[in-house]
């Protein structure tokens, strides 16, 4: 399993691997509402994110992942951030589903 995989990469090569990745695109992180600060745990989603993009040499294509979070774990903060990568990477059409009616309890109607 690919979790399984990632966590043996980030023990051999070292603990902050990943947040590593995801604190170098600060060009991402300055982007997003500073009212929702980026949490360490968020960071190493980010960077696992990052990693597989990037370097991740067995990746299938189309890429389809899934971020196995709980409610309210920020979600929503790392898929904006996610789209806003590929935005730098020249994306520009996007589909976002959610649960619209939860992200309008957000402060500011929902804008991330």
């Amino acid at each position: 399993m690919l979790y399984d995989e990632f966590n043996s990469y980030k023990n051999f090569v070292g603990a902050d691997v990943f947040k590593n990745k995801a604190t170098e695109k600060t060009d991402i992180l300055k982007n997003l509402n500073p009212a929702f600060p980026v949490r360490e745990y968020q960071k190493e989603a980010l960077g696992r994110f990052y990693y597989y993009v990037e370097e991740y040499h067995q990746k299938q294509k189309p890429i389809h992942l899934m971020f196995n979070m709980a409610t309210g774990s920020g979600k929503t903060l790392i898929m904006v951030a996610n789209l806003l990568y590929f935005y730098q990477k020249g994306y520009r059409n996007f589909i976002f589903l959610l649960a619209l009616a939860t992200l309008s309890k957000i402060e500011g109607g929902g804008q991330i």
